[in-house]
Order: structure tokens, then C-alpha cells, then sequence
């Protein structure tokens, strides 16, 4: 698991913006495996971000399945006074 502060937030957030610009980019240029490559990885930083803010880590992954059927069960256990 990765912890960071709150500039490991923002950082992260940079990052995920730049990616989804590049995304978009990408895809007015018809460069679609490229669009789609970058938009991914902006979703796995902003679910990162949330991870972060809400549990206060993330898994070292690049696996947007993974994040989205496990991690964030992990958000939702917490809201319920489980972890």
C-alpha cells in the first residue's frame, strides 16, 4: 500500500488531469489506442485520489479492475464502522 500526504494528493491529481488531457488529445487525432491508454490511467489516478482522501492509502497497481471491485469495497466497509 502507497500512503501519501495531502501533496501526494495534489500530485496525483496533476497527474490524472494531464493524462486525461492527453486522452482527449489523442482522440482528436484519431489516435484511439492512445486515447484510450490514457484515459484508463487518468481513471486509475482519480481512483487512487479517492482511495487516498477517503482510507488514507492505495495499492500499488495498474489495474483499474482491481481498484474498482476491491479497493473501494474498502471505502465502503469504512462508511459502515467496518475495516
Amino acid at each position: 500500500m502507497h500512503s501519501g500526504g495531502l501533496g501526494g494528493v495534489e500530485l496525483l491529481k496533476r497527474r490524472a488531469t494531464s493524462f486525461l488531457e492527453l486522452a482527449r488529445y489523442s482522440l482528436q487525432r484519431n489516435l484511439y489506442d492512445v486515447a484510450v491508454f490514457n484515459a484508463e490511467r487518468a481513471a486509475q489516478l482519480y481512483l487512487k485520489v479517492t482511495l487516498l482522501e477517503l482510507v488514507g492509502d492505495f495499492p500499488r497497481t495498474y489495474s483499474i479492475t482491481f481498484l474498482l471491485l476491491n479497493e473501494l469495497k474498502r471505502v465502503g466497509a469504512r462508511g459502515r464502522g467496518l475495516r
